[in-house]
């Protein structure tokens, strides 16, 4: 990662959850994180959700919810969400991070129960010491509250400004499924 202090960015996460059968999440939350220092092996950044969108579809009934709209009266989902995620928008993380992307340090504040244990397990890929180049392939194990996550990183495209990474893996343990993305990095500063 080649940060400058003062950089800022927006970042967009979307995360898919099937259940089964029983039921389908779509989270995406939408976040700024601004740099706030940067060193030889690292930095030190704020991060800030500023909205969150969620739908939760149960057989043919699909609950919506979005920070950025007013809550209708009679819309008991909505209701329990804000209440649930709505402090994750009043905090700010402080994060501290190596040049590979490894997060060395977390805070929240105001603390936020959960919120801590979220951005743990969506912090983004840890990227080789070696040189990559196309098809250069890594991989990546997480542990975290019982469920193992192995990533299989692979170059499909370099180009002038940004490289192309396809993600996928397996999750075990406490809930199972599998790992599918893609990742476009500028390469530049590596985000």
């Amino acid at each position: 990662l080649n940060y400058k202090k003062g950089d800022v960015y927006s970042i967009s996460m979307k995360m898919n959850q099937d259940m089964g059968g029983l039921a389908k999440s779509v989270m995406t939350l939408g976040m700024k994180q601004e740099i706030t220092e940067t060193t030889k092996d690292g930095y030190s950044c704020s991060m800030k959700i500023e909205n969150v969108k969620m739908d939760v579809t149960q057989g043919d009934k699909i609950n919506s919810y979005d920070s950025s709209k007013e809550i209708k009266e009679d819309d008991a989902f909505a209701a329990q969400m804000q209440q649930t995620l709505g402090g994750m928008l009043s905090a700010t993380m402080l994060m501290k991070g190596n040049n590979l992307g490894e997060v060395l340090d977390i805070k929240i504040e105001p603390n936020v129960p959960g919120m801590e244990q979220m951005m743990n397990s969506n912090e983004s890929v840890i990227y080789p010491k070696e040189a990559i180049k196309e098809t250069s392939i890594w991989t990546m194990t997480r542990d975290q509250n019982g469920i193992k996550m192995n990533f299989n990183y692979t170059v499909k495209e370099i180009s002038k400004e940004t490289i192309l990474l396809l993600i996928n893996g397996d999750a075990s343990g406490v809930a199972s499924g599998t790992i599918s993305g893609n990742m476009i990095i500028d390469r530049n500063d590596g985000v």
